[in-house]
């Protein structure tokens, strides 16, 4: 152990360094058999010096008092990139010290700092052979207790650089123009979607990046809106979530909003144009580097809103043919052809409906007027009329019906002016027309009741009663059986008594327990079926060679030579895919239908000829 030096006091002030430095206090203390040197420079130093030593790498090892225990072994691949590009940019820190029960010598040096590139350094040289074990390491050798003191202090010290410096960093490099994200990637230690990443956060609209410079917005909100290239989308989003109160800038609520303004190939008019002819008219998508595709379902963005647009439009133009077509031979003397709905959909809220033609005005059904009386009436009255045509929920080519143009002059034809209170000009039925509507439904609810017959001479005679409330009860549109004709279920009432009931007491626990193992056996014959299909499977995935064809009953399943199964003799050898051999294994039975195997077409051919089977001729 050195030996502690001697207590010095340090001046403090400029002052008193100066008379320290000054000829008559050298004299003095060499009068005194000091030291020359000022009593200042033999000081511990206010900031200790870094002596860095170069190590063999043969003779390092990892600390166990390495203060990063929690994913110390994070992207060591990229770290390894790196160094083999630039080399080893930063020492590493260690002690001093042999373990004899690890087989560390004298000469070892435990690094407590620096664990990361030491795994990386192991990597380069045991994996990739870049460097051998007498690769010099640079390290900073201190005591012990020293060491993991700076160990700590380096990752509690280290700050990580700014999102957007880094981002103009890598912008900067790439417009060089010899750089790829790959080889970005590679030079900087980054996987090259990482690289991808921060590219797409430079290039985001300048509001958007000062607001993440000043950390007006988190790391996380700037992905969000990076998760789309149309740098006008993201200044429109910010400008609406700057306005916001609530969630302002959170990733959740921009992406939310980022998706409502922009179509995806789940929207309806992607479904309509189709991925093939999007892509040849030059479309591309707007995939987002942050997020996995599960995110959206699977769906990609459209980067290009208007080639979509405009591939959507000559394709309704073109089949606009068929619709034109149905129109004029339904209503020969009233088609005038269709008005394209402004977005290009027919459905939708709000809906924008496209600009009138001169002399003529939308009539809408509502409440007070049905679509169906519209039609009725321009039939009627031969009224010249346009529809408006467009892309339906579906990804389908519709028109409206309830939205129809006419001239002015014909609207009240088609629609006629109701009188009445409020703008909705609705006039309600008077009594009379009240009257009739009731005894139609009296009529219609006898007719169910007079079709279920007589109670007369059953045990229902003198108990069963028709609900009384005739018009909250109706019969209801549903088959109680699927095997019976279509018909509904009219509500009937039976009277029993109190005794009666309780009379039934043991009766109805005897019924319930046999419900009940009825119901267990069909438990029980239906988990034996699906085991007797498990096993069958089983040992057919077991036979070798597998099974040519396989007859279940009448039908065929024959094997392709890519292993895929079909029922269609014609497909043999072809690659058409029609299922591999789990599409036909669910329906394998072994209860009420033979299973029989063949080891080639071949051998069931020679079966058919034979007269054995009944099938028909697969060849």
């Amino acid at each position: 152990m050195s030996a502690k030096p001697a207590t010095v006091s340090k001046p403090r002030t400029r002052l008193e360094k100066a008379v320290a430095n000054s000829p008559r206090a050298a004299k003095a203390r060499a009068a005194a058999g000091a030291p020359k040197t000022p009593a200042l420079v033999t000081a511990s130093p206010a900031v200790p010096e870094t002596a860095v030593e170069l190590v063999r790498f043969a003779n390092l090892r990892r600390a166990p008092e390495n203060v990063r225990h929690i994913r110390a072994d994070e992207d060591i691949t990229p770290l390894a990139d790196d160094i083999a590009a630039h080399g080893l940019l930063q020492n590493l820190i260690g002690y001093r010290g042999e373990d004899m029960t690890l087989g560390a010598g004298p000469r070892t040096v435990w690094i407590v700092g620096g664990g990361r590139r030491l795994q990386a350094l192991d990597m380069l040289c045991d994996d990739r052979e870049l460097i051998d074990t007498d690769y010099q390491v640079p390290v900073l050798i201190r005591p012990r207790a020293q060491a993991i003191e700076l160990s700590l202090s380096e990752n509690l010290a280290k700050r990580d650089m700014s999102p957007v410096d880094e981002c103009r960093a890598f912008a900067a490099l790439m417009e060089l123009g010899s750089n790829s994200p790959l080889d970005l990637a590679k030079r900087t230690g980054f996987t090259e979607k990482y690289v991808k990443q921060r590219l797409r956060l430079a290039a985001l609209a300048t509001d958007v990046l000062e607001a993440l410079g000043k950390r007006e917005i988190t790391l996380e909100s700037a992905m969000a809106y990076a998760s789309t290239e149309d740098r006008e989308l993201q200044a429109s989003v910010f400008k609406q979530q700057s306005k916001s109160t609530w969630e302002q800038h959170s990733p959740r609520r921009v992406m939310a909003d980022i998706s409502a303004a922009q179509a995806t190939t789940g929207s309806p008019i992607f479904k309509f144009v189709g991925a093939e002819i999007y892509e040849r008219d030059g479309g591309t998508y707007d995939d987002d580097l942050f997020s996995s595709a599960e995110t959206y379902s699977g769906e990609r963005r459209i980067k290009d809103g208007a080639i979509l647009l405009a591939s959507a439009e000559r394709m309704i133009r073109f089949q606009a043919v068929r619709i034109e077509t149905e129109l004029a031979g339904e209503y020969p003397a009233c088609f005038e052809g269709y008005l394209l709905a402004p977005n290009l959909r027919v459905d939708g809220y709000p809906w924008k409906a496209p600009a009138a033609p001169k002399g003529m005005v939308m009539v809408d059904a509502d409440y007070s007027v049905r679509a169906d009386a519209i039609w009725k009436n321009i039939a009627r009255e031969s009224v010249a009329f346009k529809v408006v045509i467009g892309i339906d929920a579906k990804g389908e080519l519709a028109y409206l019906r309830d939205k129809i143009f006419v001239l002015k002059e014909d609207s009240a034809k088609v629609k006629p002016v109701t009188r009445g209170s409020g703008s909705s000009g609705y006039q309600p039925p008077s009594p009379e027309e009240q009257e009739k509507a009731r005894r139609a439904q009296e009529i219609d609810l006898k007719q169910w009741r007079l079709g279920a017959g007589s109670f007369a001479g059953t045990p229902f005679e003198g108990r069963a009663f028709w609900p009384s409330n005739s018009y909250g009860i109706r019969p209801v549109e549903a088959t109680y059986d699927p095997r019976m004709q279509d018909g509904r279920l009219v509500t009937l009432q039976i009277y029993v008594t109190n005794a009666e009931h309780d009379a039934m007491r043991e009766e109805a626990e005897r019924r319930v327990e046999e419900d009940r193992a009825a119901a267990a056996e069909r438990a029980r014959a239906a988990a034996e079926a699906k085991l007797a299909r498990e096993e069958i499977v089983a040992q057919i995935m077991e036979m070798v060679p597998t099974p040519a064809v396989i007859v279940l009953g009448e039908d065929a399943y024959y094997l392709r030579d890519d292993g895929q199964w079909t029922d269609d003799p014609a497909a043999i050898g072809e690659t058409k895919d029609l299922g591999d051999f789990a599409g036909i294994a669910q329906l394998l039975h072994s209860d009420d239908e033979g299973i029989a195997y063949y080891a080639s077409i071949e051998a069931y051919r020679a079966t058919l000829s034979a007269g054995a089977l009944s099938d028909g001729d697969p060849s």
